[in-house]
């Protein structure tokens, strides 16, 4: 099973800034789940949240955001610091897909690298603009079978990412079956750890992501 460390490296320090996740990266840490929004002018900036301060990101200038928040990264900045020593999960929150692969390819990472979003149509855009990208929806619930696989077959997903409890045997039976990865967000229990390892879940979003590493190799 994978393993990210959820929201930029969550637990390391603020969360989804360089801070955190070059320290991240230095405890061990070898993937990052992120989160990218489009400011007004057009930057790629990380964050979990549509808001940073008073600045609503997509109505806002960059230039205003890094004034008042010198800890809030682009995306460009973080793959500068960290491409090819950590992989991404990179959410796309309001961001445009097509520019954000484009980035992630100037830095030759793109094959070590999956994009998600709740946004099936951004998934959709990604794959069609950059057929190459690994992408998947994240959704809380599964579907009814023939809709879910209707659908990510049509945008081409490589990858479900679901709500952890919202995981059982049957559905990713179901989701391996249809040749799709199974990606859980965002568990940190680790008894939710054990029965997702044990069902074959292929991918685990957390915030104690050095802590459930060391519960899934001790359990090989």
């Amino acid at each position: 099973m994978q393993v990210y460390s959820h929201r930029g490296g969550r637990g390391f320090g603020p969360d989804n800034t360089l801070e955190a996740m070059e320290a991240a990266a230095s405890a061990g840490v070898l993937a990052i789940e992120t989160d990218v929004h489009s400011t007004a002018d057009g930057e790629l900036l990380i964050s979990h949240d549509p808001v940073v301060g008073k600045y609503a990101i997509k109505h806002s200038e960059f230039a205003d955001i890094r004034r008042d928040h010198p800890d809030r990264p682009l995306l460009r900045e973080v793959l500068d610091a960290l491409a090819g020593r950590v992989s991404f999960n990179i959410e796309i929150k309001t961001a445009p897909p097509a520019e954000v692969a484009k980035m992630v390819g100037s830095f030759k990472v793109m094959e070590e690298t999956v994009f998600s979003s709740f946004h099936a149509h951004l998934v959709a855009e990604m794959k069609k603009e950059y057929p190459v990208a690994r992408v998947g929806p994240l959704r809380w619930t599964l579907l009814a079978e023939h809709l879910t696989f209707e659908w990510t077959e049509k945008i081409g997903a490589e990858f479900l990412a679901h709500h952890y409890k919202a995981i059982t045997p049957l559905n990713v039976e179901q989701m391996h079956g249809a040749g799709l990865n199974v990606t859980a967000w965002t568990v940190n229990e680790e008894e939710e750890v054990r029965r997702l390892d044990s069902i074959g879940v292929d991918v685990l979003i957390t915030d104690r992501y050095l802590e459930m590493v060391e519960l899934l190799d001790g359990g090989r």
